[in-house]
């Protein structure tokens, strides 16, 4: 029912109802664009609000007149489209771009596997917290700011100083295999 009192104050143009739309899942849709789809913050929420762009112009325009779900259903949906079509376009880049990469010889592709799973050993037996920082910080380029709130640190001095000795660890375990 709110959902549907805020479509209607939505179409006679109240932007309050807009605003309240859009502060509603925002910090929710973030952190689920990040578990799921390992997002990065700053892409999170630019799909976040592409996707409240849409729901607001398909209020406007007279395309959604009444929910049959949630709100939040929703806007979710929206933004699972919104993701897919950034990856699909990505993926397109991607593509023609490895097209006109300068093959590796088979001897380099193979010292590169072995050193790639030679550190993924490591980081296995690392365990947790560190192989989730360690992943967080590297591979999905989180900030320590960010790490601390996703892991639940005091501030992004603790992750950095954790972050240091999680390598330390990870160099010591790499050189014992």
């Amino acid at each position: 029912m709110i959902n549907q009192n805020l479509l209607e104050s939505m179409t006679q143009g109240d932007l309050k109802g807009f605003e309240q739309a859009y502060l509603s899942y925002r910090d929710e849709f973030i952190m689920w664009a990040n578990k799921n789809y390992y997002c990065d913050f700053e892409e999170s929420r630019d799909v976040y609000q592409a996707t409240v762009i849409q729901f607001y112009e398909n209020v406007q325009s007279g395309r959604l007149t009444k929910l049959t779900s949630d709100l939040k259903t929703y806007l979710f949906a929206i933004g699972k489209n919104k993701i897919r079509e950034l990856r699909d376009s990505g993926r397109r880049f991607r593509e023609m771009q490895d097209r006109y990469e300068v093959p590796e010889d088979d001897e380099d592709k193979a010292e590169k596997e072995l050193l790639f799973e030679q550190v993924e050993s490591s980081l296995e037996n690392l365990g947790d917290p560190c192989k989730r920082l360690l992943e967080l910080y590297y591979y999905y380029k989180k900030s320590l700011l960010e790490i601390a709130e996703l892991l639940e640190y005091k501030n992004s001095d603790t992750v950095k100083n954790l972050k240091y000795k999680c390598l330390g660890r990870l160099r010591k375990l790499y050189r014992q295999n």
